[in-house]
């Protein structure tokens, strides 16, 4: 039997903390924290990517902006958007709410 260790700093309190909780609250972090990540990697070959410096970073929140307005929108298909609007990019502005037409 293998047996891990976890340690996490929380706010709950002792009466709330229990540890099946925590354990939940930890995956679920992680869940959403990996979910993320593969889109950023897969889709946009994030760690592919040339760009250093200050680029790098500005790219970076450009991904993870486009991620979650995605999220927030209820697009569960990225790549199938994400190929749309390299074929029609004037409906990638248009979902960007920056092109009205």
């Amino acid at each position: 039997m293998r047996r891990t260790v976890s340690y996490a700093l929380t706010r709950l309190g002792p009466e709330v903390a229990e540890a099946r909780r925590l354990g939940e609250l930890l995956l679920s972090r992680w869940e959403v924290e990996n979910r993320s990540f593969w889109v950023r990697d897969v889709l946009f070959r994030e760690d592919a990517c040339q760009v250093r410096g200050v680029g790098a970073r500005v790219l970076a929140v450009l991904r993870a902006f486009l991620v979650s307005l995605f999220h927030r929108r209820g697009i569960r298909e990225k790549k199938a958007a994400l190929e749309a609007f390299s074929f029609n990019p004037l409906s990638a502005l248009r979902f960007l709410g920056l092109y009205a037409v």
